[in-house]
């Protein structure tokens, strides 16, 4: 009888399927209660100094698989014989095989250790292993045999990293699920990420009408806070006081006009997410139909690429080797959503520095995404362009109901709803119709009014 050791050499990174990012990665499946928990190990956290990463042990539990993989390709591996009692496996290291090369030319493997192997004489023994070779589609690894314990391999669909925090899995899934909607309709990936762009600015379009009016408020605050900075000089106490009251009263117009780009945040790390794990968005082009291509697109999930070059290096990791010139169109509606928004009143010189470092963060942002995939920039464009015109056409419409006011006009922009109706059956003699807030010409008078009073009330205080 015998006993032995073998070492097996498992796969070794799939090329590269994008220009700049987190791309290639080493996975590895743990049994979690019987739960399948992935960890992902980037080809960027093996360093010279630490080019060996332990997969055997993790505090999820014992090891069911382990395999590379790129955004859209798996290689996993997973043992059999781990569970037959006749050998056990010793280790399991991905290992880069070139720690000192670049990123892109950069080479990681993995190696299973076995040992205790026993063998009779005159016998054979086999040690079964699984392999699975395959493109990351969903309908493929959601399949009730794939997605099942103790495979579990649609879970290597979720992509962490450190943008991963900033959105939702499930809005990942229902962004891929829309733009499957569209392309069922359109027959064109490009034009599905157009109309989704068109659905998410509809349902936000209530919050950037709100946030339009807010920092239209804020821009008429200029002479009052002018008038507060010459009153109280180099006090910042009593100033910082008086201004706390100004936008309280004024409402949170600040926020509300940041709001709308927040909330749209975590739609964009979601859509990236989901170009970089939706397969059928890989070489897909856009605008060509019937072999007439309309666009130079050849590959939503890669950067657009007019033009190609010798890759040049740049600083912070970059590499310009294309003319992209998506992101250049990006920073020119930038430039014009700084132009033309409405800009609040600031009233310290550090709000002024926030405002200038906001416009520079503006431009710079088209520079973070040069090298992204096309799909997300033309999703931005398009989303920037449209709320270009959206907010124009919100402005005028203020500016048409206040000029409306002012001449004693009343604009009702719907019906009104049944608490309105309700409201309006109610007596006369409740307080709360007494109480009901002033609106129109009647609210434009009161304001005219109150500003009077301010006004007679600063002058007193000036001349006391």
């Amino acid at each position: 009888p015998l006993e032995l050791g073998t070492r097996m050499a498992g796969p070794t990174t799939p090329p590269p399927e994008v220009t700049s990012g987190p791309d290639r990665q080493l996975l590895a499946g743990y049994n979690d209660e019987g739960q399948v928990a992935v960890e992902q190990h980037y080809v960027e956290a093996f360093e010279p100094k630490n080019p060996v990463i332990e997969l055997t042990r993790s505090g999820k539990g014992p090891l069911l698989w382990a395999g590379a993989a790129s955004v859209y390709f798996n290689a996993l591996v997973r043992t059999d014989f781990i569970d037959l009692g006749n050998g056990s496996v010793k280790a399991v290291v991905a290992q880069a095989l070139n720690p000192d090369a670049k990123l892109r030319d950069r080479n990681v493997a993995m190696v299973i250790d076995i040992g205790g192997v026993k063998v009779e004489p005159g016998k054979t023994v086999t040690l079964p292993t699984r392999v699975f070779f395959g493109p990351r589609k969903r309908e493929l690894l959601r399949d009730d045999y794939y997605a099942a314990f103790p495979l579990g391999y649609d879970r290597t669909l979720v992509v962490s990293g450190a943008c991963s925090i900033c959105t939702f899995q499930w809005l990942i899934t229902a962004l891929v699920w829309m733009l499957w909607a569209f392309h069922t309709i359109t027959f064109d990936w490009g034009l599905a990420i157009i109309c989704l762009v068109m659905v998410v600015r509809l349902l936000l379009h209530p919050i950037t009408k709100r946030s339009q009016m807010q920092m239209m408020r804020m821009s008429k605050m200029a002479p009052e806070i002018e008038r507060l900075k010459k009153k109280y000089g180099d006090d910042k106490d009593e100033l910082n006081k008086a201004m706390m009251g100004l936008y309280k009263e004024h409402g949170p117009a600040q926020i509300m006009g940041c709001l709308p780009l927040f909330l749209q945040m975590p739609i964009w790390i979601a859509l990236w997410q989901a170009l970089q794990t939706t397969f059928e968005l890989r070489l897909a082009p856009f605008l060509k139909f019937g072999g007439i291509h309309l666009t130079w697109i050849d590959d939503l999930s890669k950067p657009d690429q007019l033009f190609t070059w010798r890759p040049i290096s740049l600083p912070f990791g970059i590499e310009l080797g294309a003319l992209n010139l998506l992101p250049l169109l990006l920073a020119v509606v930038f430039y014009l959503q700084q132009k033309f928004q409405p800009q609040p009143a600031v009233s310290t010189p550090e709000q002024l520095q926030q405002r200038k470092m906001m416009q520079w963060m503006s431009l710079l942002f088209p520079i973070f995404l040069y090298n992204g995939p096309s799909g997300l920039n033309l999703y931005i464009l398009t989303s920037t362009g449209i709320g270009i015109i959206e907010s124009k056409r919100i402005r005028d419409h203020i500016k048409e109901r206040e000029e409306a006011e002012k001449s004693g006009k009343v604009i009702i922009d719907a019906k009104p709803t049944r608490a309105q109706r309700k409201q309006r059956e109610l007596p006369s003699s409740l307080p709360d119709r007494d109480a009901k807030k002033k609106t129109g010409f009647m609210a434009r008078l009161s304001e005219l009014a109150d500003n009077a009073r301010r006004e007679a009330e600063r002058r007193a205080r000036d001349k006391s």
